[in-house]
């Protein structure tokens, strides 16, 4: 039986003055699936993943009302350090989420942050090399990489963490096919390991790694495809 672990749910939202974005929106993102998201550019693709990772909060707003669960419990609940563990974005420009000139000091510094241990650092860090396979990237300085190393970097940073829930706003448009391809490959071992993925992409070629794809448009998800699962 699939897990919920997203779960939006009448979700309706507005900005001040500003036609509703999203009125009675439903869907569901399940534990070990890849999920997309497609739409056109304005729709509210971005707010949407803003709603669901935390920076806007649907009870601060006026015009805005309906639930988004996160592994069953209201997301405005959860307290802010054990979200930012549970879920990590990974944005379109590597560059912009890059602080470091050392690979490991990017993986570190969220460890550090919860005063991990030296040795639980270690740890967690020789799994994620194990996971996405990317040992040969530890040393490097990540200004020195390509484009889709830069967000295998990202990913393992927020997989230190041990982070469950990974969304993706349109990170594969600033790299190229080869960009693609490890980035897809690191998807299929997250999503072997259990996590929940969610790619928001403009272009619907890109999301064809995903089981099932939501279409944003009309001011609600639709369910396009699934792949049987």
């Amino acid at each position: 039986m699939k897990e919920a672990i997203v779960q939006i749910q009448g979700l309706n939202f507005c900005y001040q003055k500003e036609k509703p974005l999203f009125q009675d929106t439903r869907a569901v993102f399940y534990r070990g699936q890849i999920t997309g998201i497609v739409g056109l550019s304005g729709c509210g693709k971005s707010t949407l993943l803003r709603l669901i990772n935390g920076n806007l909060r649907i009870d601060k707003w006026p015009k805005a009302s309906g639930k988004i669960l996160i592994e069953g419990m209201n997301r405005d609940a959860w307290n802010p350090d054990e979200l930012i563990q549970k879920m990590g974005t990974v944005y379109q420009d590597p560059d912009c989420q890059i602080l470091f000139s050392h690979v490991e000091d990017e993986w570190v510094f969220g460890m550090e942050n919860y005063q991990f241990s030296q040795e639980e650092m270690d740890a967690r860090m020789a799994a994620v090399c194990d996971l996405l396979q990317i040992h040969h990237l530890r040393h490097r300085n990540p200004n020195e990489l390509s484009g889709g190393e830069k967000q295998l970097v990202i990913l393992a940073s927020i997989l230190c963490l041990e982070a469950e829930i990974f969304i993706l706003d349109e990170c594969m448009t600033q790299v190229d096919v080869e960009g693609r391809q490890l980035i897809f490959t690191a998807l299929k071992r997250l999503k072997a390991a259990g996590k929940t993925l969610i790619l928001v992409e403009h272009e619907e070629e890109h999301l064809q790694i995903a089981d099932r794809v939501y279409r944003l448009q009309d001011q609600k998800l639709t369910e396009e495809r699934e792949k049987g699962l």
